[in-house]
């Protein structure tokens, strides 16, 4: 099984956006990826600042 991390980010004029995962890897013939993350928008402005949320999924793929 492989574990790696992956952190995007984006800068706009009226806010910082973020997205952090953690995401694990293992499989043979089909290859199965489970995550968990965390994504958040910081505004300029604290009254219109949304809470972050918790992300989690399993996606599967297939090498031809």
């Amino acid at each position: 099984m492989k574990l790696a991390a992956e952190a995007r980010g984006g800068v706009r004029a009226d806010r910082l956006r973020l997205d952090l995962r953690l995401l694990a890897a293992g499989g043979r013939a089909v290859e199965w990826r489970p995550y968990v993350g965390w994504k958040k928008d910081i505004c300029r402005e604290p009254e219109r600042e949304l809470p972050g949320k918790i992300l989690f999924g399993l996606g599967f793929f297939k090498k031809f």
